[in-house]
């Protein structure tokens, strides 16, 4: 059994030799720097000084002879942000960047990760100053120079290739660019603003995705691409919020995004096939690298929140769903969007 016919197996919930493993192919699924090298260590191994792929976590490139030793089935896309290949300057005692956001980083010598400390957007803003941003080109050729080698590589030795999303979900996205005592203001006191500019982040990663399914889209069969709107034990924002502004966001969507927020007057087609009623989608998707078809749900009826996920590759015959439903007014709803995060990460293409 190849480890990518062993992951999805796994997927399918289906029985498998042993347990996939993953480490080191996205920024969820990393080890740090230090943990890497005294792992290195025990197994025997010098590393040296170990690459970084993600600079503000510290998340070390773990060397593939120990990634076949430990048996990972996994391999990682990490396209070429800022974060991947910091040029920072030292500020005091500290290491300071910024990145293609607007946001400064920083990180005291010494200290294991970087913190967010200002950025371009926060403050007083209005929403021309949102259309005015020197926005980045998620769609360029440079963030994927390099990655259809490595992925036709990977996919020649039978690994699942896992793409890392270009940036965090919009949510998270909108607190680092407005800070996040003032982007839940903006939610409360200017929604009309907030929607606009996690509309800009839904534009950004669409265009990121459709220049992604143009240059490694062959190769890949995950990507990762999550949120983070919840906390170990509760959401961030209250349910009624996350309905009234967040409910109604596209999040990847078949054409091309014109409206991203005006889901309730398209998907008509998609919606029916899924008979979903229209005006209860939160997230539709519909995305086609090749010969692969992805489509994700996530919608609010009520008090009940739905997710779900339909995969189908006609190349390797690969078809795969999954369902879930939670009920707010039920304790499970505390972990609501902390199992949408972790089961995202997952999520087939």
């Amino acid at each position: 059994m190849t480890s990518l016919e062993r992951v999805i197996k796994a997927a399918r919930g289906e029985a498998t030799d042993r347990i996939p493993l993953d480490l080191g192919s996205s920024f969820v699924t990393g080890i740090t720097k230090n943990a890497y090298v005294n792992l290195a260590r025990a197994m025997g191994r010098d590393v040296g000084e170990p690459e970084l792929y993600d600079v503000v976590q510290q998340l070390a490139v773990v060397d593939e002879e120990m990634l076949q030793e430990l048996d990972v089935d996994v391999r990682g896309l990490i396209p070429n942000m800022v974060r991947k290949s910091v040029v920072g300057e030292r500020v005091g005692d500290c290491d300071v960047f910024a990145d293609e956001w607007g946001v400064t980083w920083k990180r005291p010598v010494g200290a294991l990760y970087y913190s967010a400390v200002e950025s371009e957007l926060a403050g007083e803003i209005s929403e021309a100053d949102i259309d005015r941003f020197a926005w980045p080109d998620t769609g360029d050729a440079k963030l994927f120079d390099g990655l259809a080698e490595e992925g036709e590589r990977y996919h020649r030795a039978g690994y699942a290739v896992m793409l890392e999303c270009i940036c965090a979900g919009m949510f998270e996205m909108c607190c680092r660019v407005r800070g996040v005592e003032q982007f839940y203001m903006d939610l409360a006191m200017n929604p009309s603003l907030a929607v606009k500019l996690m509309d800009k982040f839904v534009e950004l990663k669409v265009r990121f995705y459709e220049a992604a399914s143009q240059y490694v889209g062959e190769y890949v069969q995950f990507v990762r691409e999550g949120d983070d709107v919840a906390g170990q034990e509760s959401m961030l924002i209250s349910p009624g919020m996350y309905r009234d502004l967040i409910n109604y966001v596209g999040f990847f969507q078949a054409d091309r995004l014109q409206k991203p927020h005006s889901l309730r007057k398209g998907f008509a087609s998609q919606l029916s096939r899924l008979g979903v009623e229209r005006g209860l989608i939160a997230w539709v998707g519909r995305w086609k690298l090749k010969d692969s078809l992805y489509i994700y749900v996530n919608y609010a009826e009520g008090d009940m929140v739905k997710l779900s996920y339909i995969y189908f590759n006609a190349k390797q015959d690969i078809r795969f769903r999954y369902d879930k439903q939670f009920d707010f007014d039920k304790e499970e709803s505390d972990f609501l969007l902390d199992h949408y995060r972790n089961s995202i990460n997952h999520l087939k293409i």
